[in-house]
């Protein structure tokens, strides 16, 4: 099911345009060679690592929200728990979070400070692919692509869907558009219409028939909560300075929209989730950046032949054991939601009564725990609170690590680069990050690659720490590192952004069980490892 509540700060904004609303012709094409002028799409957002008061703070407020919102908190049956519900019982909490927040964390508005630059509107791509397959693992799914039974006429045909952003800029004259993921023209004729009903079979996605109109609002609203400056290029579009060739400089607004496209199948069978589709062939980005980053190089980790779900260990169930893990997992989720929230309180928080300061925090804390609050679902966390399949976990783990920063999601994906050993020369080649999850039993030990959910029989080879790493596909952050370093920027990233999967360097405890065999396996070990390895090439 799709998250149930909107909160009231948020504007009720359709992302449904009219179709093919802009100009006829080649608009990728323009786009791919346009200028804009703007402020940098998105903020730094406070780092908790950096203001333990304020974590344990944010804590506390989540654990009170959580309590309250529980079955158990002594509520009517018929009692709607709301947020002007909440926000007496709250009070002391919210003033412990605001009393903890420095100073300069309510002086951001949105992450649209900072100075304006120009870019070439290619450049700005990898960012908001990032941004939106980042805000929910369902979300960086289905930009992906994946398996669903789509409804006509009362029949039900197994296809392959894939979420569409589309990028446009709108002058005086015209609006021009491009799909972020193929980076061509968009394909409006692919794409359902809004009531279209669907049910996503991958994973363990929900199940249940959901009209295509409600599951793009549910990924808006994911959005809203934890990618809020995209929120707004989704819904008013950034004011930005565009200088398209042939043309002189001119306001123009620089907005995301969303669509559902239906990919049909290949080759008689459903399509890999994966895979291209012939009907978006992709297209020569020149005269732009060939070497930049896209998701697209992310999910060419699955492109291999995915192992069946039920082989061996992918077929156990898997139930989570150490509370203390669980409880420190969907608190990191409603802790980045709080964060960013923030900062779309703005400055003028400060200012308001007290009684609508505690009822603007109660809607947003309401809000941070939506996504942690109730059975397993759509668009939720929960999925710890219950038996998983393994072969369903590991690509949740897959994007809890890829959402933890930008850098982190690039490595994961693989970068072309050269690497220099000592007692070696150069070497090209690409450096991937692999993240591989261990199951250890006091006999066994399972270990699973989260980049392709193979079975692996031993530990890949990794590059030493004391090599220098050099690349033209990332910041300045990749050049002239060693690998130490490298390494140390990822931890970095992980316990700032996904602390609960840090810990578990240090592991947790888990239950297996084999319906097969009607076997338990108590007392299991789960723990992540990650190591840096190198694919030589010419």
């Amino acid at each position: 099911m799709v998250i149930a509540m909107v909160a009231t700060v948020m504007p009720a904004l359709s992302p449904w345009p009219p179709t093919g609303s802009w100009s006829a012709g080649a608009t990728a094409a323009l786009l791919r060679q346009s200028m804009c002028e703007l402020s940098p799409l998105g903020g730094t957002p406070l780092s908790l690592v950096e203001t333990p008061d304020l974590a344990v703070a944010l804590d506390q407020l989540i654990a009170i929200v959580m309590t309250m919102r529980s079955p158990t908190a002594g509520w009517s049956a018929d009692t709607l728990i709301t947020p002007e519900l909440l926000a007496p019982y709250i009070s002391e909490e919210v003033w412990n979070v605001l009393e903890s927040l420095p100073p300069e964390a309510v002086a951001q508005d949105l992450g649209m400070q900072g100075p304006r630059t120009i870019l070439p509107i290619p450049s700005l791509i990898p960012r908001l692919l990032w941004m939106l397959a980042s805000s929910g693992y369902e979300v960086m799914h289905l930009v992906e692509g994946g398996r669903a039974t789509v409804r006509r006429s009362g029949t039900g045909t197994a296809s392959v869907v894939r979420l569409v952003p589309v990028l446009t800029l709108t002058t005086e004259q015209a609006t021009y558009a491009l799909d972020l993921v193929t980076q061509a023209d968009p394909s409006p004729s692919l794409w359902l219409a809004p009531e279209t009903m669907i049910s996503l079979l991958d994973h363990d996605l929900a199940g249940d028939w959901i009209s295509v109109e409600a599951l793009t609002a549910g990924v808006m609203e994911v959005v809203a909560c934890t990618q809020p400056a995209l929120y707004e290029v989704l819904t008013t579009g950034r004011r930005v300075e565009a200088l398209c060739p042939f043309q002189p400089w001119q306001t123009a607004t620089l907005r995301l929209h969303l669509y559902v496209a239906d990919m049909g199948v290949q080759g008689g069978g459903t399509a890999l989730a994966t895979a291209p589709s012939p009907a978006l062939p992709t297209v020569s980005l020149e005269p732009t950046d060939s070497t930049a980053f896209t998701l697209d190089d992310f999910a060419n980790t699955l492109m291999d032949e995915a192992v069946p779900s039920t082989e061996g260990i992918l077929g156990d169930w898997i139930t989570f054991t150490d509370e203390d893990w669980v409880q420190r997992f969907l608190h990191s989720h409603a802790q980045r939601v709080l964060v960013q929230g923030i900062a779309q309180l703005g400055p003028e928080d400060g200012a308001r009564p007290d009684d609508e300061r505690e009822l603007a925090w109660a809607t947003l804390a309401y809000r941070a725990t939506q996504g942690i609050d109730g059975p397993k679902g759509l668009f939720k966390h929960t999925f710890v609170r219950a038996p998983v399949l393994v072969a369903d976990l590991w690509p949740r783990f897959r994007w809890y690590l890829a959402q933890s920063s930008e850098r982190v999601m690039q490595l994961m994906g693989g970068l072309p680069a050269q690497a220099l050993s000592p007692g070696r020369g150069w070497q090209q080649g690409i450096l991937s990050l692999r993240p591989l999850m261990h199951l250890i039993t006091s006999s066994k030990t399972w270990i699973i690659d989260l980049g392709s959910g193979r079975l692996l029989p031993t530990m890949p080879l990794a590059l030493p720490g004391d090599a220098v790493i050099e690349t033209t596909q990332a910041g300045d952050w990749a050049n002239h590192q060693t690998m130490a370093n490298l390494i140390a920027l990822v931890e970095q990233d992980l316990a700032q952004n996904a602390p609960a999967m840090a810990a578990l360097a240090q592991g947790t405890t888990v239950h297996l069980r084999d319906l097969d065999r009607d076997e338990d396996s108590p007392a299991v070990r789960l723990t992540l490892q990650w190591c840096f390895t190198w694919a030589y090439g010419g």
